[in-house]
């Protein structure tokens, strides 16, 4: 959700806005070490040990007892969090509120229309626009100077938006950092691809993540290939210890034509190494990868292999470089939507396991690179720096008079 505020608030800001980012978890403001230690738990437990099971059966079990938030409107009903919300607007006295995460959807409008009728925008940043998980047939957003994003013109997405009325919904493109909407240019890709290996050499972009997670396949691969010359680049996100596995596993070595030197598996079609910034300055800074260099190995790379979350997949997407996802064990619910939508539109592929990976990275090879999922129906690429600052001049323009922010609210 970082890297999905820090690209929105870009958009408006070079389209003419001011705009602040806050973090509600660990922002001082927003202080509450319940939220802060889930957060915790999260990211270094379930994410770390892909204990994405566990996580799934904690949200169905939270489903069955309805929404997180009932209505909870003023001057009848306040929390304690609505007072967190309510103090940041009002020492911000801001006319417009963002939001990039759907769960506290509910009160931030209520918050909104309490504060003199500010104008909302939420963007979604999965593919799982998930507004069931808030709202319900009997609740939902009625309020006029509200929109929500659809980051992909998918029909799947737009269904998973219910129970909101296709009036309150735009088709917002996924908020991806301002490097991965630059034209594609075949020219320049030819040049990456003949710095990254030799000609006629298959390169497999691997995306380790940056929560920690073991990634077996690059080891896989490196000690029984594809029967033809195989470079995998693997991608560490700043996780030093993916470099020291990898020379630790693999002890050969081979200069490229380049001078470079990377990492040889039993099976000698394969060579291996970790990306790297060639502009760090500290040695433990070169596998910090700026977006640039990321979209230029998504380019110059025949095919990737990435978790499949939400804003790893719209880079994907959005670069057109065909995907295989790993699904050898459950993936969090809204991950698996993603999959299934990634497979249906012909843009990737899933495996469970070594038995299937090889023909699974066969056949997505097949694929071909393409923007499709990001397109417009015009074919014109979705371009979030565009369409979300005219959704926000949209709403902010909207008339809101004697206008109620959900519709089971009867207060105002």
């Amino acid at each position: 959700h970082k890297s999905a505020a820090s690209a929105v608030q870009g958009y408006l800001n070079s389209a003419g806005f001011e705009s602040e980012t806050i973090d509600t978890t660990y922002d001082p403001g927003f202080e509450d070490p319940g939220r802060q230690a889930y957060a915790t738990v999260f990211n270094d437990v379930i994410m770390k040990n892909q204990l994405y099971g566990a996580q799934n059966w904690i949200m169905d079990l939270q489903s069955r007892s309805g929404p997180r938030y009932a209505p909870c409107s003023s001057p009848k009903c306040n929390t304690a969090r609505k007072h967190q919300f309510r103090s940041a607007v009002l020492r911000r006295r801001p006319s417009l509120l963002v939001t990039v995460y759907y769960m506290e959807l509910l009160p931030i409008l209520e918050i909104a229309k309490d504060l003199g009728n500010l104008a909302v925008i939420h963007i979604a940043t999965d593919m799982d626009t998930r507004m069931g998980d808030i709202f319900t047939p009997s609740t939902f957003p009625v309020y006029p100077r509200f929109l929500a994003g659809i980051p992909f013109d998918v029909d799947q997405s737009i269904a998973a938006a219910f129970p909101l009325d296709r009036k309150h919904m735009f088709l917002s493109g996924y908020p991806v950092r301002k490097e991965f909407l630059e034209p594609y240019s075949e020219i320049k890709v030819r040049a990456g691809k003949a710095k990254l290996a030799p000609a006629g050499t298959t390169v497999l972009l691997v995306m380790s993540g940056g929560g920690g997670q073991v990634v077996p396949w690059p080891y896989n691969l490196a000690q029984h290939g594809i029967g033809e010359p195989l470079h995998i680049i693997v991608v560490a996100a700043g996780n030093l210890e993916v470099a020291a596995q990898l020379r630790r596993t693999l002890s050969g070595n081979v200069t490229f034509p380049d001078g470079r030197s990377v990492l040889q598996g039993e099976d000698r079609n394969v060579t291996v190494e970790v990306a790297t910034d060639p502009d760090a300055q500290l040695a433990e800074a070169q596998y910090l990868l700026t977006a640039e260099r990321v979209a230029s190995l998504m380019d110059a790379c025949d095919v990737i292999l990435t978790k499949p979350g939400g804003g790893s997949t719209a880079e994907v997407a959005y670069r057109g470089i065909p995907a295989i996802f790993d699904v050898s064990r459950p993936l969090l619910h809204w991950e698996q939507f993603t999959v299934d939508i990634f497979k249906a539109r012909g843009r990737g592929l899933s495996f469970e396991g070594e038995a299937s990976l090889r023909p699974t990275l066969a056949r997505a090879l097949a694929l071909g690179r393409s923007t499709s999922l990001a397109e417009a129906s015009s074919g014109n690429l979705l371009d979030p720096g565009e369409r979300i600052p005219q959704a926000a001049r949209a709403v902010l323009d909207a008339p809101c008079q004697n206008c109620r922010p959900l519709s089971s609210d009867v207060s105002s």
